[in-house]
């Protein structure tokens, strides 16, 4: 099954760095205040020079940056650029302050295995019922299931991919995935 998240469906919060843009959250019903979440994906434009993230013990935070870049550093003294080139993962209850005004993209696992990378030039996706799967798109994009045209996607949206054996292809680079083991 595919279904597009377009940004209408988004839910928009505010938060002390900036606004964040919550795309998905499960199971359905969750309340990411309530951290009562198994995963959650968002994304944040952080409009303060310098912020300090939300502290997320017993998550597992994925993140990249869509525009802009971020100096984290994580702890006592682990310094990490991110930029959109480039995933990092952490552990939500350490301590992370961040400098640069940016806006990010951002997984949040707690209980559930799953992974975020980019799809760099590599255009093609086989995806498998065990998993669930999200892509981001930052620009326009055609995407293709077993090579027949399916979506037009266009920038900010999503794609949930669930319960399906498919080759999925798609036009544009660097586009945000996610695989979320079910």
């Amino acid at each position: 099954m595919f279904t597009k998240i377009s940004q209408k469906d988004y839910v928009t919060t505010r938060w002390s760095g900036g606004i964040t843009r919550q795309l998905y959250i499960y199971p359905k019903g969750s309340d990411y205040q309530k951290r009562d979440f198994q995963y959650r994906i968002s994304s944040a434009v952080v409009e303060e020079e310098e912020s300090d993230f939300t502290y997320l013990p017993g998550v597992t935070r994925y993140l990249t940056s869509l525009q802009g870049e971020m100096e984290l550093t994580i702890g006592e003294s682990t310094k990490e650029t991110v930029d959109c080139n480039r995933v990092i993962c952490f552990d939500g209850g350490d301590k992370v302050h961040c400098v640069g005004k940016a806006e990010d993209f951002n997984l949040m696992l707690k209980g559930v295995r799953g992974k975020m990378f980019r799809s760099g030039e590599e255009n093609v996706l086989n995806v498998h019922s065990d998993k669930e799967y999200f892509l981001y798109f930052d620009d326009f994009s055609t995407f293709y299931v077993d090579n027949v045209e399916n979506l037009l996607i266009s920038p900010g949206e999503c794609c949930h991919i669930q319960k399906e054996e498919a080759q999925i292809s798609f036009c544009g680079k660097n586009v945000i995935i996610i695989e979320i083991e079910v």
